[in-house]
């Protein structure tokens, strides 16, 4: 009646890594050396200049466009 036999049960202190082989990560945001740093300031300012490049496309394009009273609408 529900009985499970020993030998299909699989052990309960059985792991596939044993704790010699676990390494800790470094988290986001624990930087320590300064190449990382300077990437991370490299990729940031990218990022801005794509940003500001995009806007600045953007209101190129609606310049020309005026309110009812004559005012730019962008």
């Amino acid at each position: 009646m529900g009985v499970l036999d020993a030998s299909t049960s699989p052990p309960k202190e059985r792991y596939a890594v044993s704790k010699a082989n676990i390494i800790k990560l470094i988290q986001p945001g624990n930087v320590d050396d300064q190449l990382t740093e300077i990437l991370r300031n490299g990729a940031r300012a990218l990022l801005a200049q794509a940003v500001e490049a995009e806007v600045a496309d953007f209101l190129g394009k609606h310049a020309d466009l005026k309110t009812a009273d004559g005012h730019q609408r962008v």
